[in-house]
């Protein structure tokens, strides 16, 4: 790993995107290379302010009804599972029309290729 302020280093770049399995140009690789530089150095920008006085968070503040934040020990409130109808373009389809438009499928449900 490289230390805080270096450049990222075209091997590990070129590794990493090896291990992601990426084939990249050498167009893409500079482009990368500098955008994730820039990402390494805001990075230490960050790793270097004092945050001693900064209590941990769990989850991020969500503001309620008074547009004030959440700032209890209570997770935020969820909003209540019903079903309600979909906003999307699909919504008058039915769910044989949705099937047949996935592609594959098997007695009546979407099938994908195995990944394990």
């Amino acid at each position: 790993m490289n230390a805080p302020g270096a450049a990222l280093g075209e091997d590990e770049l070129l590794t990493t995107a090896e291990m992601a399995r990426l084939a990249l140009s050498e167009e893409e690789s500079a482009g990368l290379r500098d955008a994730i530089g820039q990402m390494l150095s805001y990075f230490d920008q960050m790793n270097a302010m004092d945050v001693s006085g900064v209590a941990p968070t769990t989850h991020a503040p969500v503001a309620d009804g008074n547009g004030e934040g959440h700032s209890g020990t209570a997770p935020p409130p969820l909003r209540s599972d019903t079903a309600r109808p979909s906003a999307s373009r699909w919504a008058r389809a039915t769910e044989q029309e949705l099937v047949a438009r996935a592609g594959d499928s098997e007695d009546g449900f979407v099938t994908t290729p195995n990944v394990l």
